[in-house]
This record gives structure tokens, sequence and C-alpha cells, in this order.
């Protein structure tokens, strides 16, 4: 868990962990990668616009 006060961020990064953990569990046949990876890039989007819609500027990682 994160101590960043931002609500926002700190419940996508705890559903992103469930998500890790939950992968380990679903049969071989099922996957959840497609949900891993939306929720991935729905927090880096976040990140990218400081949480409040204004875009920040942060290097290329």
């Amino acid at each position: 868990m994160t101590t960043d006060t931002d609500p926002t961020r700190v419940r996508l990064a705890e559903l992103l962990e469930d998500l890790r953990t939950l992968e380990d569990t679903v049969p071989d046949a099922l996957t959840l990668e497609p949900a891993i990876r939306n929720c991935e890039m729905t927090l880096e989007a976040y990140e990218r616009l400081g949480g409040d819609g204004s875009e920040t500027r942060r290097g290329d990682r």
C-alpha cells in the first residue's frame, strides 16, 4: 500500500495490486492480463494528468 494522500491514485494502485494477486489464482485458460494492462494505463494517465485534470510534465520513463 502507498502513503500517497490522493484517494483516487491510492485506489487505482490498490486495484492494480489486487488484480495482480488474483491473476495467480485463476485457471490457466483465463487471464486478467487485459484488466491489469488497462489499470496500469489508467494509473499512468492519471499520474500524467496530475489527478486534477491539468497535465503535468514528467520525464520519459
